[in-house]
Formats: C-alpha cells, sequence, structure tokens
C-alpha cells in the first residue's frame, strides 16, 4: 500500500511548496522541545551509521543560518577567507563584530522523542555534545543507541534569569532497554515497531541549510553592502571587498574562536 503521507510530502516539496512541521521547508522534522519540559531520548544512528553530527554553521549574515565550508567540510569558505585576511588590520570593534558572524558549531542527532514518538533530528551545543561522546566511549554504557541493549537519556531545557541562554540538561537512564518494547515483555525488542521506527531516520545533511561558494560569496556581499546609519558605522562594519588586503593574512591559529 502507497504511503499517502510520503507522497504528499513528496509532491510539496516538488512543488517548492513548505512542508508541514518541517521548518524552513525542509522535508526533515527538528525536535524543538520546550522550555521546562522533560523529554526521554533514545539516540538513533542516521543512514551512515553515525548517532552525532556537526555542522558549523554562519548566523546572522542571510535571513537563516548557513553551513561553514571551511570548518565543516573544510573546504573555502568566504565568509572565513575574508575574517582571517582582514583580521589583523581590524579595529577591535571590527573583530568583535567578525566574532558574531563566524561560524558556530552545532550538533545533530536523530532521536526517537519518547513523550511524542516521532523521529526527529535534534540540535545541540557543543557542551552537550561533549556529554554524550563521553556515554559513547564509556564501557558502562557501551553504545547508547543500540535498539537492543541501549540507553535512554533524560533531556530538559532550562533558562536561569540571569544568564543571557537557556541550558540543556542530560542525564543517562541508570539501565540499557530496548528501543521498543512488546506489549507483553516490555525488555524484548519489538522488532516490526523498530523497523518501522528506523525506516523513519531522516539524513541530517539534507535538512542543512547547504550553499555553494558563490552563493555564499553573493549572501556576504549583499549583507556587507547594507547601507549604515552612520560614518562610524561603516568603519565598523565587518564588509567583504573583493580587491582582498594589502596586509599579510592572518593564520588560522592566529584566529581566536
Amino acid at each position: 500500500m502507497l504511503d499517502q503521507e510520503y507522497l504528499k510530502n513528496a509532491a510539496a516539496i516538488l512543488n517548492n511548496e513548505k512542508v508541514p512541521g518541517s521548518g524552513d521547508g525542509k522535508p526533515n522534522r527538528f525536535f524543538k522541545p520546550e522550555e521546562g519540559k522533560a523529554y526521554t531520548l533514545r539516540i538513533l544512528p542516521d543512514k551512515a551509521g553515525a548517532p552525532m553530527k556537526m555542522f558549523a554553521q554562519h548566523y546572522g549574515i542571510g535571513k537563516i543560518g548557513f553551513v561553514c565550508p571551511k570548518k565543516t567540510f573544510n573546504e573555502r569558505c568566504p565568509v572565513c577567507d575574508h575574517i582571517i585576511s582582514q583580521w589583523k588590520a581590524s579595529s577591535e570593534k571590527v573583530q568583535n563584530a567578525f566574532k558574531s558572524i563566524s561560524a558556530k558549531m552545532r550538533w545533530y542527532s536523530v532521536v526517537y522523542v519518547r513523550e511524542t514518538q516521532e523521529v526527529a533530528i535534534w540540535s545541540y551545543s557543543p557542551t552537550v555534545g561533549k556529554q554524550l561522546m563521553a556515554l559513547f566511549q564509556d564501557p558502562e554504557y557501551d553504545d547508547i543507541s543500540d535498539i537492543l541493549k541501549g540507553v535512554d537519556i533524560e533531556m530538559k531545557v532550562t533558562k536561569d534569569p540571569k544568564k543571557s541562554f537557556s541550558e540543556t540538561n542530560i542525564k543517562p537512564k541508570r539501565h540499557s532497554s530496548p528501543l521498543v518494547g512488546t506489549a507483553k515483555d516490555a525488555k524484548k525488542l519489538d522488532e516490526a515497531a523498530a523497523e518501522e521506527i528506523l525506516g523513519k531516520i531522516p539524513e541530517i545533511r539534507e535538512s542543512m541549510n547547504i550553499l555553494n561558494f558563490k552563493e555564499i560569496e553573493e549572501t556576504f556581499l549583499s549583507y556587507s553592502l547594507k547601507t549604515p546609519d552612520s560614518e562610524s558605522d561603516k568603519e565598523d562594519k565587518p564588509a567583504a571587498s573583493g580587491g582582498g588586503s594589502k596586509n599579510p593574512p592572518a593564520a588560522d591559529d592566529d584566529i581566536p574562536f
């Protein structure tokens, strides 16, 4: 029997329409936890077998963030090239502006959210990523994404009024469990249900806003050509330039971010 929901979403993608629940028109859903609400997540390996993936992204330049090819794929990035070439010759204010548009690392995992029974992509900070990596490398837990003997993760997003950002707290369950148990025995894997869940695993890369070199260059140029409010703003704006710099470019190690 044909999957009518799949056909509906596929048709929307082909017609350049927004797929319901898919964020910015991307075909895959992102997990959006509510602040203060507790969730139980099971990390699933993606189709390539990787439970965690990193995509560094530039924010504040285009309408939405886009993947940095330099820090993600070790390829040239117009934004990074410009920051590196202009860093030594720039004032402290411009350097601070450069920091605001520099690539920020984000980590991504496909998760099964037990409260909603949805398969979605979870985005989290490097701090959370280090905690998860420690769990994957801990022999006591082994492979926490294993569908037979894996471990669920308790997750909660909290906001400290004294801080400007929210914090994600995670804690592994004490005991391993199957991805989904049978109705009669919760400790026995329900193979049919597990297969259905695994069949919904999305490709994380397809949900990322990945631009080619020219597209990034045009986006950055459009950003830099926005008319400043004053001459002082113009001096402090990290504008892109096509002529390059007479000053020797900074080495990557000289850039403090």
